[in-house]
């Protein structure tokens, strides 16, 4: 799999420095919290984006990769049905809006660093990777399209700070004079597993209007986040920061909600507001804590008083097929216990509760099993007096 360096001035990260200056410095004092699952399957993802769209037929090589693994950081990413049709999504698309363009950009490296005079560079080089870009000089047209995995956080086309980014940092890879020719440019967002009427979305805006953008908006923010004092400004953009357990302004809004008095008295709405508010600043910090602590342990470091422990355990089936097999024998509908896959072994205990023979007969093929591991109070083992 290829590994892509990213920029700390990146697209993927701009709605954070760009409202919150002070975030900018402070994340590159701290290690940085270990990539989530979500961002290595988002990883995986577009690996298999540019492996499709270099393949003449999709379907071709989804059969070939179907329900194998890969390695993502630091995760193991399997490829299954929904993976794959998320990428499915993606391929259509550009395949289908590639007839209207003379040139299509597949990954491709893009930067932002001719738009700084010399004498005022940015704190560090200005990149990053293009999912798909697509080129008509004739139809004075140029078309950004970025693709999301996620499907949690539904993600607009209009107005993007890192469409707009990229938009801007490819009309930056053409010649004056073809750069001169385009005046209309589309920003698209594909977005399978968010929306699954309008997965793809899209909105158009002028050259002119993104090379305004980056004198008004871009170029301002920067000059921002190298400022002594930059400030530190909370927001939905904090669960995404790598510095989130080190900022003082959400330390500051724990230590408020832990001086919080609760009497039961009446609040007005616009209180209960501003409360909330505090709770949420907090409640980003502590899990940031959370998460640094965890990585901790998994590394191998102590934390005192801290340990790794399992989750709680759920039953699953050692052998569904032989499940099915043993149900097979005893009943004449086997679809009533089963929807798309094999009920869990509580559901089927519960279906089954009239009938306590056919629980018997598969019961010894459930196994509890923990999915994983969590933050926990380390258990001390007391050591007994002679």
């Amino acid at each position: 799999m290829m590994q892509r360096a990213h920029s700390g001035l990146g697209a993927s990260s701009m709605s954070r420095w760009m409202n919150c200056p002070g975030s900018y410095q402070l994340a590159r004092r701290v290690t940085p919290p270990r990539p989530t699952i979500y961002a290595a399957t988002g990883t995986v993802a577009h690996d298999l984006i540019e492996a499709s769209l270099e393949r003449p037929d999709h379907g071709d090589f989804a059969s070939a990769v179907l329900g194998t693994a890969r390695d993502a950081d630091g995760h193991t990413v399997v490829i299954d049905e929904k993976l794959l049709h998320g990428v499915a999504v993606m391929d259509a698309y550009v395949r289908q809006a590639a007839h209207d363009y003379e040139r299509v950009w597949v990954e491709r490296r893009v930067s932002l660093d001719d738009y700084f005079p010399k004498r005022f560079p940015p704190p560090e080089p200005m990149y990053g990777w293009l999912d798909v870009g697509l080129l008509s000089i004739d139809r004075h047209f140029l078309e950004v399209v970025d693709y999301k995995n996620g499907g949690g956080v539904y993600v607009d086309a209009a107005d993007n700070p890192q469409l707009l980014y990229y938009a801007a940092a490819a009309l930056r890879e053409l010649s004056p004079e073809a750069r001169a020719e385009i005046t209309t440019v589309r920003l698209t967002i594909v977005q399978p597993n968010a929306d699954k009427e309008y997965p793809v979305r899209s909105w158009d805006t002028s050259a002119f209007d993104v090379e305004m953008w980056v004198d008004e908006v871009l170029i301002p923010a920067v000059r921002a986040l190298q400022a002594a004092n930059a400030p530190f400004v909370p927001g939905d953009w904090c669960r995404f920061c790598p510095a989130a357990r080190a900022c003082p302004k959400l330390q500051e809004a724990a230590l408020l909600a832990a001086q919080k008095s609760f009497e039961p008295v009446d609040i007005s709405g616009k209180q209960l507001a501003g409360d909330l508010e505090i709770a949420e600043r907090a409640e980003i910090w502590i899990d940031a804590i959370r998460t640094r602590a965890e990585e901790e342990l998994h590394a191998g470091h102590p934390v005192p008083g801290w340990a790794l422990v399992d989750k709680r355990a759920r039953r699953v089936w050692t052998d569904p097929d032989q499940v099915r097999e043993v149900l097979g024998r005893l009943v004449n509908d086997l679809s009533q216990y089963e929807h798309r896959e094999l009920f869990t072994p509580a559901h089927l205990q519960e279906v089954l509760r009239d009938r306590p023979d056919l629980w018997r007969e598969v019961a010894h093929l459930a196994e509890r099993l923990s999915s994983g591991k969590k933050l926990g109070r380390a258990r001390i083992a007391l050591t007994p007096t002679p």
